[in-house]
This record gives structure tokens, C-alpha cells and sequence, in this order.
């Protein structure tokens, strides 16, 4: 604990015996504590009962990462991102008509916003009010409850969508209820997140079915390679696997000029089952991209959470030494409480939550402290402690606890 004694006006007040003692009698606590068995495990910060919680440090943890460089923001209303975006057919409830109904953007980076104006139409003779404008999701944004749109006119809807972490594709929707008018009319936004560098396939599978369909370990599939590619076609450098150097295919990085392109050998015949890493990190130069993971699918290596992870690892990307990381994941579908939320491993510190909610479940971001030499990359399990509802009765099942397993880089 952390005193700091220009906070603390009346101590300039007291003679100046009496402010050395008290000065000595706090610079002497921790020392007491730890005599008397006082120091305990941190423990696991609980999630927040409204929007936000406090560090459940003393004093707050250094600056946390901006948005990841290569975020993009994609309007269908511009002329330059046509290409790129597919706009769908037109869909109408009663007399009002939505242009476009869905659009779809392709292909976009993490913490991107894509965005644009739907046209709503009238073709009656009076004016029809919005009464509901309902997102499926805190990711979509769209202010129109309560406006008109005018007989025989048309009104300008902004709608935007914003991608988070997670990996995939990402769909959100708006459904909207006219007055007079039973039936919604639905409003669909479409993207798949992706880092602008990927692996193809973006796993190691070691493992086949055998006639049964039972899932068993094909030793020959230990040793294989997988291709590393930039989509934007720009030359980058691969500068670990693992935290180790990496194993190209005809390319020397001594002699060869950076690609755009790798071809990566990977060879796990001589490691044991129990250090067969979950995941495989491969480090980059890419400011936009400093890491790209693969999942390692191997028998020792199932996993089955019994929370409703929207997926089951998370990125907290690239953070100087001695800075603090965050990430975020979403609960899918989930309605309880999430109880608490702590790092299975000592070198990582969870100090802050905060979490937001809709029918999609509950977003949830968290901070954590690195150890202050930790260099590299690296992954750790953090333990999520929830209480569901059941949905029988209503009332709080029992608590739940599962991993999900968070994976960055410092340096």
C-alpha cells in the first residue's frame, strides 16, 4: 500500500517529532504484516455490478493499449470502399421500405467500425413515426426512436457496427417497429474480423477419426507447415514461433529480402503431451499485426469450457515492458453474474474489470499487470468465476468456473 504524504495536509500541521514517528510508524507496516503471516494471495477482482469497477490495486496500473493499429473505418457511403462492400436487396413491412436491408462489408480488421445511411421510405399519404429501433447488439449504434418519416418522403438512418476481438464472422441487427405497423422490419449488417496477416490453415491438427469417430493422436501429423501471408500484400518479417526462431521453407533470413509470404515448418515429434502448447504464437514485425496465433489441435489439448466463451482464447496484443495489457470477450447468451475474474498464472495480475450487456450477453474487458521482466510472447489462463440463471425456475444456478486463455506480446 502506497501512502503519500503531500495528499495528507495535516501532517505539515504537526511538530516535527511527532510527524517523524507517524512517518516511521507507516514505513514499518508492511514489515509487521509480513512478520505477523499478514500477506495473502491477491484476490480475484470480482466483475462489476454496474458499468465499471476500480483497480483492486492501490495505485493503477500504467497507460492500457490503444485500439490496434490497422483498425479500419468503412463507410458504403463512400465511393472508395464499393468494391469492398456488398450492398443487399431492399426489404419493406407495410408502406415503409429499408435500402439497403443488409450490407455486407467482407472482410475487416479487429475494433473496426463499419458504417452507413439506410434510406427508409414512405409510400403513404401520412406521416409514420419509428417507435422502436432495436439493436441486437451494443456493437450496433442507431438514434431514430421517435422520428417521422414523412408521407410520400424518406429518412436518412446512420447505422454502424463496431468489431471487437474476436475472430470470425460478426453479425448485428436492428429491428424496427413502426406505429400502426405489427411487423418489424429488420435491418442486417455482415463482416468477418480478421488480422490483416493469417495462417493458412489457421490450426495444427495432429489428430484423425478413427471408423468409430473417436478422436485419436496421428503421430505423423506432429511434423507439418503452414503458410503465414499478409493480405495487403506487403513484404513482412516472422520473428519468433513460441518465442523461438523460426523454421522457414526455402528462405534465409540472413540472405533473403522480406515476403509477403512464408512457408513455416513445425515439428512436435519429440515433445511430451503435457507441453504440447495449446496454441502456437507466431511473433511479426507488422506494427498492425504483431501476432497471429494457430490453434494446436491434439488430444491434449481439449478443451470444452463450461462457460459460453464467444471464443475461447483472446488477444491482448503488443504492450511495452512494464505496461498494463487488456482484452475482451463476450459471454454469449449468458443473463447471471460474473462473480470474479483471476489469473491462473503469478506473473499476470488482474486489476480492473468493466462490462457492458444486451441480448447477446455480456462484453466484459479486463486489465492485467505483467511481470516486470517478462519479455516475448506468452499465454496464461484466466479463471472466470460466473453464476447463470436457470432457466427453469428463474433463480441463480449454481456457480461455474472456466478458463479462458489470453495470449500477447511484450517488447
Amino acid at each position: 500500500m502506497a501512502f503519500h504524504l503531500k495528499d495528507r495536509p495535516y501532517t505539515r500541521r504537526m511538530p516535527f517529532h511527532f510527524r517523524a514517528l507517524w512517518i516511521l510508524s507507516f514505513s514499518l507496516l508492511p514489515l509487521l504484516s509480513a512478520m505477523m503471516g499478514c500477506e495473502k494471495e491477491p484476490a480475484a477482482v470480482p466483475a462489476p455490478t454496474t458499468s465499471t469497477a476500480q483497480a483492486a490495486e492501490s495505485s493503477a496500473p500504467p497507460t492500457v493499449k490503444a485500439s490496434p493499429r490497422g483498425a479500419e473505418r468503412i463507410s458504403f457511403n463512400d465511393a472508395s470502399s464499393q468494391s469492398r462492400v456488398m450492398r443487399g436487396a431492399s426489404a419493406s413491412v407495410g408502406p415503409i421500405t429499408a435500402t439497403p436491408a443488409s450490407v455486407d462489408f467482407g472482410v475487416v480488421r479487429p475494433h473496426s467500425i463499419v458504417e452507413g445511411d439506410i434510406e427508409l421510405s414512405n409510400v403513404s399519404a401520412q406521416a409514420i413515426v419509428v417507435e422502436k429501433a432495436t439493436p441486437s447488439c451494443t456493437c450496433t449504434t442507431v438514434d431514430l426512436v421517435g422520428k417521422e418519416i414523412p408521407a410520400n418522403g424518406t429518412l436518412i438512418m446512420p447505422m454502424s457496427m463496431k468489431t471487437n476481438d474476436a475472430i470470425g464472422a460478426k453479425v448485428a441487427k436492428v429491428d424496427l417497429l413502426f406505429r400502426g405497423i405489427p411487423e418489424p422490419l429488420t435491418v442486417t449488417y455482415k463482416a468477418e474480423t480478421a488480422f490483416i496477416v493469417r495462417a493458412n490453415p489457421p490450426y495444427i491438427d495432429t489428430t484423425t477419426a478413427d471408423p468409430s469417430g473417436k478422436i485419436e493422436l496421428d503421430r505423423s501429423k506432429l511434423r507439418g507447415q503452414f503458410k503465414l501471408q499478409a493480405d495487403d500484400r506487403k513484404p513482412f518479417r516472422v520473428l519468433s514461433v513460441d518465442n523461438a526462431a523460426p523454421n522457414f521453407l526455402d528462405f534465409d533470413p540472413a540472405k533473403d529480402s522480406p515476403r509477403f509470404e512464408y512457408t513455416l515448418l513445425y515439428d512436435f515429434t519429440a515433445t511430451p503431451d503435457a507441453l504440447i502448447p495449446r496454441w502456437v504464437i507466431v511473433e511479426t514485425d507488422r506494427d498492425d499485426c504483431p501476432l497471429v496465433d494457430l490453434r494446436m489441435r491434439h488430444p491434449a489439448t481439449r478443451y470444452v469450457p463450461s462457460i459460453a466463451f464467444e471464443q475461447f482464447r483472446a488477444s491482448a496484443g503488443a504492450t511495452a515492458p512494464g505496461q498494463a495489457a487488456e482484452f475482451s470477450i463476450l459471454l454469449k447468451k449468458f443473463t447471471g453474474r460474473i462473480l470474479a475474474v483471476k489469473s491462473a498464472d503469478p506473473r499476470f495480475k488482474i486489476t480492473a474489470t468493466s462490462q457492458t450487456s444486451d441480448e447477446s450477453g455480456i462484453l466484459i474487458t479486463v486489465t492485467f499487470g505483467l511481470a516486470t521482466d517478462l519479455r516475448g510472447s506468452y499465454l496464461f489462463p484466466v479463471r472466470f468465476t460466473v453464476e447463470g440463471t436457470n432457466p427453469a425456475t428463474g433463480q441463480p444456478a449454481a456457480p461455474v468456473q472456466a478458463d479462458l486463455f489470453v495470449y500477447g506480446l511484450v517488447r
